[in-house]
């Protein structure tokens, strides 16, 4: 009897732990801690405020946008720190990158509200200010394919397309999702945008043509700021408040969560991006430490 009462009591436990934490909670987290991209171990002043993520795959290099520091910073795929640009001290609050095929260096200025191409050889920065039939457009994320610029409008949370010579292209909107994105990335010649007034994510081609709407099932999720996609298919959304990541699967069930707000290895504490390396690792921006931690499975 004693035997059986037990098994009712752990029964009944496993359901009330069900109601207090939704989704799969008891799902195995396969990612783990590899290491930190930061500067304060190499005397050189430690990241401050840092606000994303660029991986080169074919130099096999990691470029952190050091915005509180004026400055990108470059290290291997190991994580060695290799050099430190501030391009003479012009950059003003760069808050994205990206690189073009001839390998010139593309950066959002906060500061000057531009998007600017940086002359590595002459140091030299030089600001466009971008534009689309007339309004003026405060990029904000950056991505890019081939020769071809996606910067996300803070001001409107709509996505444009330019070109190297920072002429206009397009609006890239679906029809049947008109509402301001805070996230987006370039997958597979789709878009998948991450919207926090409808709390969903949208995938559709840059024609505008909807392919899926994601719901974010999930009511742990205070924040959603960032979000990624694996190569199985899973969402990953980088919850900002409570420095955790949440796994969905494309109907937007959770699969599991993993990580917490704190300040220790593997923590994180205010993250700003969410970004996927060609090696299959996961690396998180955390703002609020000062590094970006790269995990693997």
């Amino acid at each position: 009897m004693e035997f059986k009462s037990l098994l009712r009591t752990i029964f009944y436990l496993l359901i009330f732990l069900s109601f207090i934490f939704p989704g799969n909670v008891f799902a195995k987290n396969p990612w783990q801690w590899r290491m930190s991209l930061r500067t304060d171990s190499g005397g050189a002043g430690a990241l401050y405020m840092p606000s994303a993520l660029y991986i080169d795959a074919e130099k096999e290099r990691y470029y952190v946008v050091d915005s509180g520091n004026n400055r990108l910073v470059s290290f291997d795929r190991n994580g060695k720190l290799l050099n430190m640009l501030s391009a003479g001290d012009a950059l003003n609050l760069p808050f994205d990158m990206a690189r073009e095929s001839s390998g010139a260096i593309w950066v959002v200025e906060k500061g000057r509200n531009s998007l600017s191409r940086v002359d590595l050889s002459s140091k030299k920065v030089v600001p466009y200010t971008l534009e689309y039939k007339g309004e003026k457009i405060f990029p904000h994320r950056l991505e890019q394919d081939g020769d071809v610029f996606y910067t996300l409008d803070k001001a409107t949370g709509k996505i444009f397309s330019f070109d190297n010579e920072i002429k206009a292209l397009r609006l890239l909107q679906c029809n049947d999702c008109k509402s301001p994105f805070i996230d987006f990335i370039l997958r597979d010649e789709t878009i998948w945008a991450l919207s926090q007034q409808r709390n969903a994510i949208f995938n559709f081609t840059k024609q505008g043509e909807m392919l899926a709407q994601v719901p974010i099932d999930s009511k742990t999720i205070k924040f959603p700021f960032s979000l990624e996609l694996d190569a199985a298919g899973l969402l990953y959304i980088l919850d900002r408040f409570n420095g955790s990541v949440v796994v969905l699967d494309q109907n937007g069930n959770e699969k599991y969560q993993f990580l917490t707000s704190g300040h220790v290895r593997g923590n994180l504490y205010y993250p700003i991006e969410l970004r996927f390396d060609p090696w299959g690792q996961l690396c998180i921006v955390d703002e609020g430490n000062g590094r970006v931690e790269i995990f693997s499975r």
